[in-house]
């Protein structure tokens, strides 16, 4: 337990080592400073530059932090380094800028900066300082006008400005704005937009089945006048399809003759309508595979006998749907 107890009190101590090391300057080094300008307006900043020279891993040092009374500081964005190879020892030079802005107006005297390093060669830290700068003032800082950062920030960058108010800055929220409402509505009307469109082509419904046989027999038609057969009986069997299906419930192509007959028999069609539905329908097969062989007067009795039998099937409908309604008519 002991043995433990030893082994992790010595890591701790070798991790606290590691940290203290990794933050501290070891070598030799000594300081200087200078400011770009020794006189100043008020409102305005200088640069201090502290200037680093001596043996040591110049990778490894950590920028100074400084805090000078009656000063705002503002740290690095980075600095600049400098090897010496003149020498077998490593070292070079270090250079960081600070932003300075003086807090009071007259003559301010800039304090000393001290870094504290650890010399190797002695075994002890030592001290490296520069000297106390002046820097005269001219006005009062605290009414003087200006934002002193604007010297500081390259000129392709510029401030955030803030808004006289807070609802000046912030967005309305989404469900406020104008055009919200307008969005939300568009998916419903559009979708009414759509019924609407679909029941004008025809859609659903009895009339939109009488809408799309006449234009079947329209487009039939132009296909007449074009000499295209084969396109010319593909709409006639569409035509009778269509009408079958709603008079049956189902497509009259899962059905043989014989079943397409007794369906419509047992919807009270007569026997010669469904012979000559039956007729048509093979006319059409016979002519779509064999176009070659219908001629214009051909194709012309078979649009006005498609238009006929069109005619009987609804009236043949309309007959059957009245005679299942007499009866519960007259039911008590």
């Amino acid at each position: 337990m002991s043995r433990t107890l030893e082994l992790t009190v010595g890591l701790m101590l070798l991790v606290i080592g590691l940290i203290v090391l990794s933050s501290t300057w070891i070598g030799e080094w000594s300081a200087e400073a200078e400011i770009d300008r020794d006189e100043i307006q008020a409102g305005e900043g200088v640069t201090l530059t502290v200037r680093v020279r001596g043996t040591g891993a110049l990778g490894r040092l950590a920028t100074p932090a400084l805090s000078i009374p009656g000063f705002r500081v503002r740290a690095p964005r980075d600095r600049e380094q400098r090897m010496d190879v003149s020498t077998s020892r490593i070292g070079g030079e270090l250079l960081f800028r600070y932003w300075v802005v003086p807090e009071k107006g007259g003559v301010q005297r800039l304090p000393a900066v001290r870094l504290a390093y650890f010399d190797p060669r002695t075994g002890a830290y030592q001290l490296a300082q520069t000297r106390p700068l002046a820097l005269n003032v001219r006005g009062d800082p605290s009414v003087a006008g200006g934002d002193p950062d604007d010297h500081f920030i390259a000129p392709d960058i510029r401030l955030l400005h803030d808004g006289t108010t807070i609802g000046s800055v912030s967005a309305a929220p989404l469900h406020r704005r104008p055009w919200f409402w307008l969005l939300a509505l568009l998916p419903p009307l559009g979708f009414a937009g759509l019924l609407v469109w679909q029941r004008l082509r025809g859609g659903g419904g009895a009339a939109g089945g009488r809408l799309r046989t006449r234009r079947r027999l329209r487009d039939a038609g132009l296909h007449l006048r074009g000499n295209r057969a084969a396109q010319f009986f593909a709409e006639l069997a569409r035509v009778l399809d269509e009408r079958l299906a709603e008079a049956l419930g189902q497509s009259p192509r899962a059905l043989t003759r014989p079943q397409l007959a007794a369906g419509l028999t047992e919807r009270g069609f007569p026997d010669e309508l469904i012979q000559r539905i039956s007729d048509e329908l093979d006319n059409c097969d016979f002519a779509r595979f064999t176009p070659a062989a219908s001629a214009p007067e051909e194709m012309r009795a078979a649009l006005e006998r498609t238009e006929a039998l069109v005619e009987d099937i609804d009236r043949a409908r309309s007959d059957s749907a009245q005679g299942e309604r007499s009866p519960r008519e007259a039911a008590p």
